[in-house]
């Protein structure tokens, strides 16, 4: 039996330690890719796990690829980027049951 196949059109995206080997074979890093472009020295290492149409693009550019090679799962088949999916806030418990202090 097989694993679960994959029902999406897309190619999988690159995972995140191959576009840090990538961007290594060529001398760059994460950190002197934000600082250079003038973000937070996190900011590259972010895109790798989430989107930012921005510093993807960047990243993108220093391989010599477009955004939509590295994350085609963030882009739709024009190479626009997808709309982000809004993350749910769990809602906090009211504190109706609390004591004040004393």
């Amino acid at each position: 039996m097989s694993g679960p196949e994959n029902t999406t059109s897309h190619p999988p995206d690159w995972h995140p330690a191959d576009v840090l080997a990538a961007l290594k074979k060529r001398g760059l890093s994460l950190v002197g890719l934000s600082v250079a472009h003038g973000y937070h020295p996190t900011a590259a290492g972010k895109a790798l796990r989430r989107a930012w149409p921005a510093m993807e693009a960047i990243i993108a550019s220093e391989l010599g690829l477009p955004p939509q090679h590295l994350w085609p799962s963030r882009y739709d088949p024009a190479g626009q980027p997808l709309p982000r999916k809004r993350r749910r806030h769990r809602a906090r418990p009211t504190g109706g049951n609390r004591e004040a202090p004393s």
